[in-house]
C-alpha cells in the first residue's frame, strides 16, 4: 500500500520546511488518474503548485472552493487546468451512471458525475468556469491544456 512508502517520502525533507503559499503562485486542476505525476510532466518541485485532482479534472464546485481558499489565503494568482487523453471520464454518460448509482443505493447523487465528450471543448469550459466564478479574485491568468499519456506530450488549449 502507498502508505507504506511514506518513510522514503519524509527522508527528502531533511527537516526542511517548504513554505505553504506556491512558490508560482499557481494552481493546478488536474485528473485523479494514477499515470498522470504532475511534478514529472511540468518540472515541479515541492511547494511549486497548489494541486488540485479530481475524476475528469473537470472544474466543479468543489474545484471553485479550492481554488478560492488558494487565492484568499494562499495567493495564487494562476490557475493551470489539466486534462489527458485516454480519460475515464471522457464519454460517460452521466445520466447513465447516475441511474447506476440510484439502482445500487436507492438515490440520487447530489453531485453530476462529469462525463464529456470533447476534451478540448471540456478544457475551454472547465477555464470559463474558473473565469467568471465571482468567488475568485484572479480570473484572468487561467490557461488550458491536454495531456497526451501515449507520448507524453502537453498541448495548450487556447
Amino acid at each position: 500500500m502507498a502508505i507504506d512508502r511514506q518513510l522514503a517520502y519524509a527522508a527528502l525533507f531533511g527537516g526542511a520546511r517548504a513554505p505553504a503559499p506556491p512558490s508560482t503562485g499557481i494552481a493546478v486542476v488536474t485528473c485523479m488518474d494514477s499515470r498522470i505525476d504532475p511534478a514529472v510532466v511540468f518540472g515541479l518541485d515541492p511547494g511549486d503548485v497548489n494541486l488540485i485532482r479530481n475524476a475528469g479534472g473537470v472544474v466543479d464546485d468543489g474545484v471553485i472552493r479550492s481554488l478560492s481558499l488558494s487565492q484568499h489565503f494562499l495567493g495564487t494568482t494562476g490557475v493551470l487546468i489539466v486534462q489527458h487523453i485516454g480519460c475515464s471520464v471522457h464519454g460517460l454518460d452521466d445520466e447513465a451512471f447516475e441511474q447506476r448509482l440510484l439502482d445500487r443505493s436507492g438515490e440520487r447523487p447530489s453531485w453530476r458525475p462529469g462525463g464529456f465528450d470533447d476534451l478540448d471543448e471540456s478544457v475551454r469550459h472547465a477555464m470559463e468556469l474558473v473565469r467568471s466564478s465571482p468567488f475568485l479574485l484572479h480570473t484572468d491568468n487561467v490557461r488550458g491544456a491536454v495531456l497526451d499519456l501515449i507520448n507524453g506530450g502537453v498541448r495548450e488549449v487556447v
